[in-house]
């Protein structure tokens, strides 16, 4: 066993399970990273993204209320751009 420094000791796990979240949210992106992908945030106006994803057909009133589906949504876009321009 490998003897840690003071600096290096661990914290307890917070009752609220945060040091759990924290260390899958470490995980998840050692695999983005271990699997070339890397997250970039971009700032736009909301209610023109979720007007353009509505009229586009994209997604429904009801799915743009959820962050995630209209990050996912973007994804998928982004993606489908990329291997448009890149064959």
């Amino acid at each position: 066993m490998h003897d840690r420094s003071p600096s290096r000791r661990r914290k307890p796990p917070s009752p609220d399970g945060r040091a759990r979240n924290d260390r899958e949210r470490q995980r998840r992106c050692r695999a983005r990273s271990k699997a070339g992908e890397k997250r970039y945030v971009i700032v736009v106006r909301e209610n023109r993204l979720t007007e353009s994803l509505r009229l586009s057909g994209l997604m429904t009133e009801a799915e743009l209320s959820s962050h995630a589906l209209v990050e996912a949504a973007l994804s998928r876009l982004v993606t489908e751009w990329m291997a448009r321009w890149l064959k």
